[in-house]
């Protein structure tokens, strides 16, 4: 994939419009449209018998990138009420895709919902490929979990903060208002386990909290010291990143 893609504008027609960007908003609606076409094109492209054939993803994603080929998929999801996985499910609420009902009608994807279930698995494999977390790793159902004294993962689907490694994503919610799940759009203070930095963080930055037996043994060592001798401490894996 590439290392740099157009715009990705996530906010509501009427956030761009007051701060005098609607062009660059509209032009972002513009690739959204198009990425559906895209997604559409290649479902029906790379599927037989009601089948998601294998690297039916790659194209869109090498076109459009991980980040708005989640959003545009988070939005059929979400707002189009599809029949799709538990797990689809809650990892389209995990990205922030404004209501704007005149926008979001506009780069649905239309599709069986079974093939666009496969296709969403597809992008969370390229992006475990580029060795990176998401929902699908983490623990509990999502929005319901008290992530104080967690793991948190930094939703790489959706921020616009730069991820690259796991070193980029862990991250241990000391306290915050955010930690609590009814608080949504609160801060959590977070440190990051790579290198202790601490910084207030959005809960809605983050895609859950890891599913511990995910928690590779250099974040284990770094839980340890920011939990401390009395509390418990999870048996690190080796690391690994299989899909379940």
């Amino acid at each position: 994939m590439k290392s740099e893609y157009p715009y990705l504008d996530r906010r509501f027609r009427s956030e761009a419009q007051r701060a005098g960007q609607l062009p660059k908003w509209e032009e972002s609606l513009r690739f959204n449209i198009q990425c559906a076409k895209s997604i559409e094109e290649a479902i029906v492209s790379h599927s037989s018998g009601g089948v998601l054939q294998s690297g039916a993803a790659e194209t869109v994603l090498e076109q459009y990138g991980l980040q708005r080929a989640g959003f545009v998929l988070a939005n059929s999801v979400k707002w189009n009420f599809r029949n799709t996985s538990a797990r689809v499910s809650d990892w389209s609420m995990s990205i922030r895709v404004p209501y704007d009902q005149k926008a979001l009608s506009r780069f649905l994807i239309h599709a069986d919902d079974r093939l666009l279930d496969a296709f969403v698995k597809q992008v969370w494999e390229a992006r475990q490929a580029l060795g990176l977390y998401g929902t699908e790793h983490c623990a509990g159902e999502w929005g319901g979990v008290d992530y104080q004294g967690k793991t948190l993962v930094l939703n790489a689907d959706s921020t616009d903060r730069t991820v690259t490694s796991l070193k980029d994503q862990l991250w241990y919610a000391a306290d915050g208002f955010g930690c609590r799940p009814e608080n949504w759009g609160c801060s959590i203070r977070a440190v990051r386990l790579a290198d202790g930095k601490t910084e207030e963080l959005d809960r809605a930055l983050f895609a859950g909290a890891l599913d511990e037996q995910y928690l590779p043994d250099w974040a284990a060592e770094k839980l340890a010291e920011l939990r401390g001798p009395q509390q418990e401490q999870p048996e690190p894996s080796s690391g690994g990143m299989e899909m379940t």
